[in-house]
């Protein structure tokens, strides 16, 4: 995984379907809440391989810790996504899902244009 001959495209839908895959059967709090800190982790990386910009931001803590220095605009987007997704649910509970819901669904907005983008510049 991740070998310097693998397209970043390849490894993007590889990430996105082991995070469906990882997804718990039983939906415990503690099972749930292990697999969306996963879940974040991935998004990010898969933001990261098809950012045509690459960013210097190595660390998992700095991102967990939602510092955004040397991270490319759209890993750190992605992050700032992320995050206001969380304060959303925490501070409006189910009131908080429809917001929540339009902050992904523009996140998405973003990357399928990314992806068409390096389409398009690949011919």
């Amino acid at each position: 995984f991740g070998g310097s001959g693998s397209d970043p495209e390849d490894e993007a839908v590889l990430l996105a379907r082991r995070m469906l895959a990882a997804a718990p059967a039983e939906r415990s709090a503690a099972g749930v809440r292990v697999w969306a800190d996963a879940c974040s982790v991935a998004a990010l990386q898969i933001h990261r391989l098809l950012d045509p910009l690459k960013d210097a931001g190595d660390s998992v803590d700095a991102r967990r810790e939602g510092r955004t220095e040397g991270m490319s605009p759209l890993v750190a987007a992605e992050l700032r996504r992320q995050i206001t997704v969380l304060e959303l649910l925490a501070g409006h509970g189910t009131a908080g899902l429809r917001p929540a819901l339009e902050v992904s669904t523009e996140g998405r907005r973003v990357l399928r244009a990314v992806v068409s983008r390096r389409s398009r510049q690949r011919g």
